[in-house]
């Protein structure tokens, strides 16, 4: 079971969120989309949000605004194999901003797009595709990492076809699955990347599943809210 968290007041900062696709139509009718599940979370947890829709060429701030205390990129029915423009310059404006200091968490999409900006390889999972509840094994660094303080055993939420089937030059492991070697690593002491979606609502993730047509296993309960939680414990 997810370990309880505390409940918060109101921070007077904000997180900045980066769309970077729309999920399927049905979805994002019934359970809201990417940038939606994120916001749900981070108001549980007392935080605003701003949201940029980086995948319809919305600029995104050389500088951002005082009151930003970190950034979310989020996952994408999009491929970042498929080296469009707009998903380089997005992988290098969030590494931009965490070289400046600036908490990011980058999540599936993002994760795969921070690490083929930093020189690392992203392709179609040899695997296949990791749909359902996942355990995800915590490398030492992994169970010493901020990311997952508070949880012995990590249970989460997938959904990908691509993956990050060759690391970036000093990255840090810090999970994996019998399925996906890159499930979570860290570069440096701003860079925070997962490949699984903490934010993503079970019932979301199995609704999707059905619509895929893709057999899963999904568990009702998860450590999102809490991995989340551990992050904006940083900000």
């Amino acid at each position: 079971m997810p370990t309880p968290i505390d409940p918060t007041s109101s921070h007077g900062r904000r997180v900045l969120i980066v769309q970077n696709g729309v999920t399927d139509a049905p979805i994002a009718r019934d359970h809201g989309d990417y940038g939606d599940w994120f916001t749900e979370v981070l108001r549980q947890l007392g935080w605003s949000s701003v949201r940029i829709h980086a995948h319809t060429g919305a600029p995104l701030p050389d500088r951002l605004d005082p009151d930003i205390a970190g950034v979310i990129l989020t996952g994408s029915p999009l491929s970042v194999a498929d080296g469009a423009p707009w998903v380089l310059e997005m992988g290098r404006w969030a590494l931009m901003q965490a070289n400046r200091g600036v908490p990011l968490l980058a999540v599936c999409f993002g994760h795969q797009a921070v690490g083929e900006v930093l020189g690392g390889r992203v392709k179609a999972s040899p695997n296949g595709r990791e749909y359902g509840t996942i355990r995800l094994d915590l490398t030492p660094e992994g169970r010493a990492h901020p990311l997952f303080s508070g949880i012995d055993e990590v249970v989460v939420q997938s959904i990908h076809a691509d993956a990050l089937v060759e690391p970036p030059p000093g990255a840090t492991l810090l999970a994996s699955t019998a399925h996906t070697e890159w499930q979570a690593f860290s570069v440096g002491s701003r860079l925070w990347a997962v490949q699984f979606h903490p934010e993503l609502p079970p019932a979301a993730l199995h609704d999707l599943c059905e619509l895929r047509n893709q057999p899963a296993v999904i568990y009702q309960d998860d450590h999102g809210k809490r991995i989340i939680h551990n992050w904006t414990a940083t900000l």
